[in-house]
């Protein structure tokens, strides 16, 4: 019974999460799913920029540096956004690791990844 309430209380929180971080624009003219989502991030070169679509909504996000904490001159996450910085020219091996409970509009996610200068877009379907 306790394990049924926990469950419950989850589902409650979440659309209250949802109905106060979420344009109501998308809550209510559009059908969303809800993910739980592990982003991992390695990187050799000296920066790296990943950028998610506004389509796709972090409502809470963690992140962990895994590997190489002190390579990092720089690390900026924002939802699922991930912003790497090292000194310049340096190959050490960064990991960092996000995760995050995401609210997604049906049928679309978008990113968009900058790794030293150099943009890669591109499209799937959730």
């Amino acid at each position: 019974m306790n394990q049924l309430k926990s469950v419950l209380a989850f589902i409650i929180f979440t659309c209250l999460l949802c109905w106060l971080l979420v344009p109501s624009e998308i809550c209510f003219s559009q059908a969303l799913e809800l993910y739980l989502l592990k982003e991992v991030v390695e990187i050799t070169t000296d920066w790296a920029d990943v950028t998610w679509s506004d389509e796709v909504k972090a409502i809470a996000s963690n992140y962990q540096v895994v590997e190489c904490e002190d390579a990092l001159w720089g690390v900026s996450v924002s939802g699922l956004d991930v912003w790497i910085a090292k000194e310049g020219y340096d190959t050490t091996r960064v990991v960092v690791e996000v995760e995050a409970v995401l609210v997604v509009r049906v049928n679309f996610g978008l990113i968009a990844v900058s790794v030293a200068g150099f943009e890669l877009l591109g499209g799937a379907a959730c």
